[in-house]
């Protein structure tokens, strides 16, 4: 192995320029087994390598597509290797031929359909690009039968094996029962929650009877409109359930369920949001138990969440984020410059 293929092994991008300035042919280089410094890249997943070859214009595109020994292409080892990031910058690139076949007689398609690695958006927006770039299983009985429509065919026909055996009709019963029992279980827990508020009512003896004794509490507020959201957007997702179930038109169908994901999700929130402020408000005798129930909650909460839909770019991603920096101000943020401002003697 070369100085330029262990430059790219080990992923030093200036030591593979400077070689390459020194020796401008020294990208034709191959191992044993036939492999340039790009296939040596592919298989380490040095992507700030495969990213240099890709942009410099002035390296050839035989680097691109090359085949080893075994005759696969850096695309190839890209998608037997599985690694997302490398098969968008390689698909990224017009230059890359995607129906190269190799000694097996498998283009990168073929072994894309038997990757168990990569999420199932994943592998659909890597076919999506292999598709749009003319690359399609090799099945010449399809060809034939294509009559011009071919690619779009296969693509479908892919995307789609994965679901064929799959009972979607119980599987959406199931979902939307569970989403239902959830909403249900929201809006009677925060009902019942709404007339028995922590701290109690005044007395007959006190000169405003029947009102809460912690309605001037900041956190108060807080559980009264957290507590009011929750009930209203819970109570919105079974209506707009029993809409989905009612209506006859898919697409119409389709909107509900997802505006009704939206909201029970945001209740679930608003549903933590006001238990968090319920706890501070119980324990606002000791701050220190308090601020820590409430970070607690908060946190086993926002973990497993945030963790799973920030891997997965969902499109609750925005409005989550906003909600978790907006949660801390409240919960963390504003009680300590509370606690700051009475105790001055400490931040002089």
């Amino acid at each position: 192995m070369s100085p330029f293929h262990v430059a790219a092994k080990n992923g030093y991008v200036e030591i593979v320029e400077k070689l390459k300035t020194e020796c401008p042919e020294i990208w034709e280089l191959l191992t044993y087994n036939g492999q340039t410094a790009l296939h040596i890249a592919v298989n380490s997943r040095k992507k700030n390598v495969v990213r240099h070859f890709l942009v410099r214009l002035d390296y050839s595109d035989v680097l691109l597509n090359k085949q080893d020994k075994d005759g696969n292409t850096p695309l190839h080892l890209a998608t037997i290797l599985q690694d997302y990031e490398i098969l968008l910058l390689l698909l990224n690139d017009t230059r890359v031929q995607v129906n190269a076949t190799n000694k097996n007689g498998l283009t990168p398609m073929d072994i894309i359909s038997s990757c168990n690695k990569l999420e199932e958006y994943q592998k659909l927006e890597i076919v999506s690009k292999l598709t749009s770039l003319g690359a399609s299983p090799d099945d010449q009985e399809d060809d034939k039968k294509s009559n011009g429509q071919q690619p779009l065919m296969k693509f479908l026909k892919f995307v789609l094996k994965p679901y064929s055996n799959i009972n979607h009709g119980f599987l959406l019963k199931t979902a939307t029962d569970i989403d239902m029992v959830l909403a249900t279980l929201i809006a009677t827990v925060t009902f019942a929650v709404a007339y028995q508020v922590p701290g109690g009512y005044q007395t007959s003896s006190d000169p405003k009877p029947g009102e809460p004794l912690l309605r001037k509490q900041l956190f108060f507020k807080s559980f009264i409109i957290s507590d009011a959201v929750a009930f209203g957007l819970s109570s919105s997702t079974i209506f707009l359930q029993f809409l989905a179930t009612v209506t006859t038109k898919r697409d119409k169908c389709v909107i509900f369920m997802k505006t009704a994901k939206v909201t029970l999700f945001y209740s679930i929130w608003a549903m933590v949001v006001a238990f968090a402020s319920a706890i501070y408000l119980v324990l606002k005798s000791s701050n220190a138990i308090a601020t820590v129930a409430a970070c607690v909650c908060f946190v086993c909460f926002v973990a497993p969440v945030c963790f799973n839909w920030m891997i997965r770019y969902s499109f609750y991603i925005h409005p989550f984020l906003v909600t978790v920096v907006g949660t801390v101000v409240v919960f963390i943020v504003f009680p300590l410059l509370k606690y700051v401002l009475a105790h001055p003697r400490l931040v002089m």
